[in-house]
């Protein structure tokens, strides 16, 4: 009798291994996916496929088939299953037979056996446009004394300057020698947007205007020098008439010096530029040097001596 127990306990341990043997080779329950999908914005058109991926391994696949809808919550309906695997499972699309990601990469952290997740997949593949700012006119800095490193300020093309209503009518041109003051010039209108070279064009022509204004109560224009010397050192945000002999002196070097031609009595960004051509040209100074820009000594020596000073 106790054999036959025995015997049969040992039969019955023998069916719980196989048992336990059978169940881990059980596979894994899928794990899927529902909800809604859009492109840039827009619910994903019928025949849109959603591909899902571990890595570069396909785990999953289902085409759409309602306008903006992948899968369901009911458990009957479609859904996104995905096969069992490792790491984040990232989504794609494929429309038009042309498979991508979207420039915002979609995915899900791992594999969870028989989980059901609602998760909204919104492809986006174009960038949204990014308004320009509007630029501010930046203040203007002067340099000190003669030394000092410099860095060239960006040149800006100049707009050409639209007649404002009220703009004085031209007067008999005056003799163009040097040391001469111009006649009056028409004052530029702002555009809608004005940039930095807009308000310094606009303070350059307003400031010759005053200047030849003066030397109309001066009587200046019929009496102007030719062959200014030069004794004071000169830099950007000085004015007065060192500042107008220097102006027309560069201005009788040619346009390759002083393009513009403006005459105002203030050393302003067109004038610095011009003083560096006229620097370059002459071997005076080039970027980088501590003088680009600046009148100092050697630049004055130069324009003295080209006037026979």
């Amino acid at each position: 009798m106790k054999t036959k127990i025995i015997i049969a306990f040992i039969f019955a341990l023998s069916l719980f291994g196989a048992f336990t043997v059978k169940a881990k080779s059980f596979p894994s329950f899928p794990m899927a996916f529902w909800g809604n999908v859009k492109i840039d914005n827009v619910l994903a058109p019928i025949d849109t496929v959603i591909n899902a991926y571990y890595d570069s391994v396909l785990c999953g696949t289902v085409t759409v088939k309602e306008i903006g809808i992948y899968g369901y919550s009911d458990s009957l309906k479609q859904k996104l299953l995905i096969s069992e695997g490792s790491g984040p499972i990232t989504f794609k699309f494929v429309k038009d037979g042309i498979e991508k990601t979207g420039i915002n990469i979609i995915s899900h952290t791992s594999f969870v056996a028989g989980e059901t997740t609602n998760k909204n997949l919104e492809f986006i593949t174009i960038i949204p446009a990014t308004p320009t700012p509007t630029s501010t006119p930046a203040p203007i800095t002067g340099g000190g004394g003669g030394g000092g490193s410099y860095s060239p300020p960006t040149s800006t093309p100049t707009p050409t300057p639209t007649p404002s209503l009220t703009s004085s009518p031209t007067p008999t041109p005056t003799s163009a020698v040097l040391g001469a003051f111009t006649g009056p010039v028409i004052i530029p209108t702002l555009p809608a947007n004005p940039t930095r070279a807009d308000y310094q064009n606009l303070l350059d022509a307003l400031l010759q205007q005053l200047a030849y204004l003066r030397s109309l109560m001066s009587g200046q224009v019929a009496g102007a020098s030719i062959g200014y010397q030069f004794t004071h050192n000169l830099q950007l945000g000085d004015s007065g008439e060192d500042v107008t002999q220097l102006q027309t002196f560069l201005k009788a070097r040619g346009a390759d010096i002083y393009p513009e031609g403006l005459i105002t009595g203030y050393f302003g960004n067109l004038t610095k530029l011009a003083v560096q051509r006229f620097q370059l040209k002459y071997n005076i100074a080039k970027i980088g040097d501590a003088g680009y820009g600046y009148v100092g000594p050697r630049t004055k020596a130069k324009i003295n001596s080209l006037q026979g000073l």
